[in-house]
């Protein structure tokens, strides 16, 4: 912090100037971090802090001017909602680790980082001063400090700890599946005593819908901690700011830096009274179709073995003259992507450029991804199927709108006409606890967010009965139930659930 009270590059001041806030910090207003703001919300609370604090170490705000801006910010809110006032408050919300942020600039022409006080490697033009003016860089958080200071909270520890005797006790054990630390692919990273595994996480968050400005957060959860205070305490890795979207060779370079360090020197922590290191693995990434193949290193879904699990070739299908989708025919014999088969073919794409060879991919592969070289990944099968966009947005919604959508109205499957009798059930309609915000009248279904269709997807088929075609429903019941089939909560939990 400069001598005017500006936010640095190594953080934002936490001096006492509002420490005294701490006696008004209700601290039930906020332990529900990872919901919603307010009802229709787009960010949740911690989302919200965290863009703020980015935006605070973007534009170097003094902390006078944070603590304002937050202030403002409330004022802005509805009643019943709010965020921290303070910038001591956000700071107990968020970690203190979080304020030692570090800015990595880059070249925006030549598209590569500036070290230190070098200018770019490439075309010598641009310096570390220039590219942070312009607002070229992004930035990078010690997660090793953060995970730290995590572990040593008393629940989470104690989480933490449970998950360790569960792994020694039953190592190969079970037949239920729970969680993902009874997954097969984790039992074969054969991790030690004390060994941790995180879940990566990226999606950008539009600022305005006017604009094509955005941020990026890199986050991570740590799987082996119980499901609500996983979701409570999502670790922010990185944050990209700016127009378009990120390039992850530049972005995911700090990470893999402190990747390789904490996958081979681990943390050490302490529980109990006790110390322990424990190395931290990253098996997994979570990411929708559109960030993953750019993070992959692949082209785009819409092409020739374009499918990042497995290589089917596919082939065109032409809807009208001026529209055409890339489909993959289910019979088609396929051969299934992993590492090794994944960097095969990226070395023969390096070979074939340094041949002198025109291609832009080989069997779709572009570019090498950074996360090639992270430890204990697989290039290929590390990336989960993104459950919100595939499931929630894709197959629930389609089935909703063909049933609502007023250009059905003479299929047999349309339920229009019958809107007031569903929205008259939803009313009535008990909904399962696990289910986190009450439905919205079949009229606003253009408006639905992911948590609605995931309520519709548990209590459509109880509160259809009787309103639309048996074959149809009777279809999505089966798709239902086949995602049902690895998840905690069924549909059959809300059978009579009318009163």
């Amino acid at each position: 912090m400069n001598e005017d009270g500006e936010v640095s590059e190594s953080g934002l001041s936490t001096t006492s100037d509002d420490d005294d806030d701490e006696d008004d910090y209700d601290q039930n207003k906020h332990h529900n971090k990872q919901y919603k703001i307010f009802p229709g919300a787009k960010l949740t609370t911690t989302e919200s802090c965290m863009l703020i604090l980015g935006f605070a170490i973007r534009h170097k705000l003094s902390k006078s001017a944070m603590s304002d801006l937050l202030t403002l910010i409330n004022f802005h809110l509805p009643p019943g909602a709010s965020i921290p006032s303070s910038m001591f408050l956000l700071n107990k919300m968020l970690g203190p680790d979080y304020t030692l942020a570090k800015k990595i600039p880059f070249c925006e022409k030549c598209q590569c980082i500036i070290k230190n006080s070098d200018n770019c490697i490439k075309c010598g033009q641009v310096n570390v001063h220039k590219a942070i003016k312009d607002g070229n860089y992004f930035v990078s958080f010690d997660i090793g400090s953060v995970l730290k200071s995590l572990l040593e909270r008393e629940a989470i520890s104690n989480s933490i700890i449970k998950t360790f005797v569960k792994r020694a006790n039953n190592p190969n054990a079970s037949n239920v599946i729970s969680d993902i630390v009874d997954g097969a692919d984790y039992k074969k990273l054969k991790l030690k005593k004390y060994d941790l595994t995180c879940c990566l996480n990226t999606d950008g968050v539009s600022i305005f819908n006017s604009s094509g400005f955005s941020v990026w957060p890199l986050l991570l959860s740590i799987n082996e901690l119980d499901y609500p205070l996983r979701r409570k305490h999502t670790i922010l890795g990185g944050l990209w700011l700016g127009k378009g979207k990120p390039n992850f060779s530049l972005f995911l370079n700090p990470f893999m830096k402190q990747a390789a360090q904490l996958s081979t020197e681990g943390i050490v922590w302490m529980a109990n009274n006790k110390m322990m290191t424990s190395k931290i693995f990253f098996p997994l990434f979570a990411a929708d179709s559109v960030a993953r193949c750019q993070i992959q290193g692949i082209n785009q879904f819409n092409g020739e073995y374009s499918c990042p699990w497995c290589l089917p070739k596919g082939q065109n299908l032409k809807i009208s003259d001026s529209r055409h989708k890339w489909i993959f025919d289910p019979t088609e014999i396929s051969v299934k992507r992993d590492k090794e088969i994944f960097v095969k073919h990226l070395l023969q794409l390096r070979d074939k450029l340094n041949q002198g060879s025109k291609i832009a991919s080989n069997f779709r592969i572009k570019v090498a991804s950074p996360l090639v070289n992270l430890q204990n990944f697989d290039i290929a099968g590390g990336f989960v199927f993104d459950y919100m966009h595939t499931v929630l947005l894709g197959v629930v919604r389609t089935f909703a709108f063909a049933w609502t959508e007023s250009k059905n109205h003479s299929e047999p499957f349309y339920i229009g006409t019958k809107a007031h009798e569903i929205n008259q059930r939803i009313a009535k309609c008990k909904i399962p606890h696990e289910c986190r915000r009450n439905m919205r009248e079949i009229k606003e279904v253009t408006y639905w967010k992911a948590s609605d269709w995931k309520t519709w997807m548990i209590i459509a088929i109880p509160l259809l009965r009787g309103s639309g075609s048996t074959p149809v429903t009777q279809q999505f019941q089966e798709e239902t139930t086949k995602i049902d089939s690895n998840c905690n909560t069924t549909s059959d939990s809300v059978q009579g659930s009318f009163s």
